[in-house]
């Protein structure tokens, strides 16, 4: 894709989707680390598509999402920005990654972006070595820990914490997103396939600074029918938390043009909701003291009358 393009040439791709193959941006790639040779990775990698419903390209960055995704083969999340229906979605897309056009995924908070999709396998291949790459690099020593319980109706509880195991103190950001599986909103990419792992709403998003060896903890209910969601459903909702270290790099959403701020990735989790239990059942007490049957079947042969009684 050239740099300089005529402005209606411009004008029709930020509108309409960015096509051709999909442009790779990678910032302090280390060569040496290579994650596809068999080597752990260091984390699990986050991708953040920003999209519409109307974009005619998007169709082929979602299809190949879906299907690296359903493979399994590579670890990853992904969180669908919905940006024409989702004024949430757009802020992050437009305010935190300064979006050029559709569609285009930030992968690890901005470490590597790919703009633009001529065709799923095209897009797969471009998002591979994304996987790979963000695998593969150096990360803080954190780790997340994710609940998620749904508490009936529209409300989900979620439980985040984040345990730094570095003698320094940590400082970043924390972010949970609300997804759902498939969009009971009707978004719709323009193969006529519903949006998956569709962003609603963040239920945590909080700087964070943690001093060496300690945790942070928070918790909230988000309350899909308060937020303007009321068809969620636990079966059909995902949590995804991720951790971006406060350490600044340049990133670009169409090099050299729409610079942003980025803050990479060091640690990520997703769960679905558990169901809660509500009314507990009163163990019995032969549950709790296996030998107490035993015994009061003992004491009751000593006394039948009571016995009979007790029938």
């Amino acid at each position: 894709m050239k740099k300089f393009l005529p402005i209606l040439i411009i004008g029709i791709l930020v509108l309409s989707g960015l096509g051709a193959s999909a442009i790779n941006v990678e910032k302090e790639n280390n060569k040496n680390n290579n994650y596809t040779s068999g080597g752990k990775a260091t984390h699990t990698p986050l991708a953040e598509f920003g999209t519409s419903t109307t974009c005619g390209f998007c169709k082929y960055a979602h299809g190949a999402l879906m299907e690296l995704y359903e493979e399994g083969q590579l670890d990853f999340y992904y969180v669908t920005l919905v940006c024409n229906k989702n004024s949430k979605a757009y802020a992050r897309a437009r305010n935190d990654f300064n979006l050029y056009g559709y569609p285009t995924v930030w992968w690890d908070g901005g470490y590597r972006v790919n703009i633009g999709a001529g065709s799923v396998s095209s897009a797969k291949s471009a998002y591979t070595s994304s996987i790979n790459s963000c695998g593969a690099r150096s990360v803080s020593d954190v780790d997340i820990t994710l609940k998620a319980t749904w508490m009936g109706g529209t409300k989900v509880k979620v439980e985040c914490e984040v345990k730094n195991n570095e003698a320094s103190t940590y400082g970043g950001t924390v972010r949970v997103f609300i997804v759902e599986k498939e969009s009971s909103m009707g978004w719709k990419d323009t193969a006529g396939h519903l949006y998956t792992m569709a962003f609603l709403d963040f239920a945590i998003e909080k700087e964070i600074s943690i001093p060496g060896g300690n945790t942070w903890e928070d918790s909230t209910t988000w309350n899909g029918v308060l937020n303007g969601f009321s068809s969620v459903t636990k079966d059909n909702t995902f949590i995804i938390a991720a951790v971006y270290n406060d350490e600044w790099h340049q990133g670009y959403s169409y090099p050299p043009n729409n610079p942003f701020d980025a803050y990479y990735v060091d640690d990520t989790a997703g769960v679905n909701p558990a169901t809660t239990n509500e009314k507990q059942d009163v163990t019995r007490i032969s549950q709790i003291f296996p030998q107490f049957q035993r015994y009061l079947e003992r004491f009751l042969d000593n006394f039948p009358n009571l016995r009979n009684l007790i029938k």
